[in-house]
């Protein structure tokens, strides 16, 4: 059945390929440096080539119509029926085919190829997917499926990464400054900047105790003995006119009290 498969598809292709190879590398990313390429085979242009080929091939044919008309012709088996139901159903789900965008290869120890194309669509991408024995024989159906590349997810992985790391980054430079403002205050202790005047003691001055003079002034019967008293000392020296007492004031330390 797989060599009926490949029969079929491979007639197919040639007759595809003649009529309308001007067309082929028009709407194919057919030149490997257009497309990113993972890893590396022997004879690497050809496996290049053959995986442009059977996309190229997939595109232009028309499953539901090869159904039909196989199946008129009764060579159409229950497992080719239900691979171009499943490839057709595929096709239209994908939308327009675009360009190659990748070419993943690898080669086993026994030289097996194993060869995908990876093709961009309008509602997403294709892997196509060929395993090839050294001299580029087909070992098994060309599988297709749909493909959605792993570095998108690697992606946001990535960008979680950065972002935990930004944000630890922020945290730890707060933290430094936070650090560097706490030891500020220590720069005045290391050049003796901090030491306070200390204050002086204000000396009291002396206090002067100030006599307090008496006013006797209004104690006239005093006044009138003492000026009587000095006028008889006085004896003929007194004046006429008599004495005029100005004012009286009491002396400190007077003989008089001892006496």
């Amino acid at each position: 059945m797989k060599k009926r498969l490949v029969l079929v598809l491979s007639a197919i292709l040639c007759a595809v390929c003649l009529c309308s190879g001007l067309t082929y590398k028009q709407n194919v990313c057919y030149a490997a440096e257009e497309a990113k390429i993972t890893g590396t085979v022997t004879n690497q242009d050809e496996v290049i080539e053959t995986l442009d080929n059977w996309y190229y091939l997939w595109n232009e044919i028309d499953f539901e119509l090869q159904r039909v008309q196989y199946a008129l012709n009764g060579s159409l088996s229950e497992e080719l029926e239900q691979q171009y139901k499943e490839w057709d159903a595929l096709k239209k789900e994908a939308g327009e085919a675009g360009q190659i965008t990748e070419y993943i290869l690898s080669e086993d120890k026994n030289g097996n190829i194993n060869a995908s194309a990876v093709g961009k669509y309008e509602n997403g991408s294709l892997k196509f997917t060929l395993l090839l024995d050294k001299d580029l024989n087909m070992l098994s159906d060309i599988a297709v499926q749909e493909y959605e590349a792993p570095t998108e997810k690697a992606s946001f992985a990535k960008a979680g990464t950065n972002t935990v790391m930004s944000i630890s980054i922020v945290f730890v430079v707060l933290i430094f400054i936070a650090f560097v403002i706490y030891l500020l205050k220590f720069i005045p202790r290391l050049f003796g900047l901090d030491k306070k005047d200390e204050p002086k003691e204000e000396v009291a001055a002396p206090v002067v105790e100030i006599p307090v003079e008496e006013d006797v002034t209004d104690d006239t019967e005093l006044v009138a003995v003492i000026t009587a008293a000095i006028m008889a000392s006085m004896g003929d020296e007194a004046p006429a006119d008599g004495l005029v007492v100005s004012s009286i004031k009491r002396r400190t330390g007077s003989k008089w009290k001892t006496r």
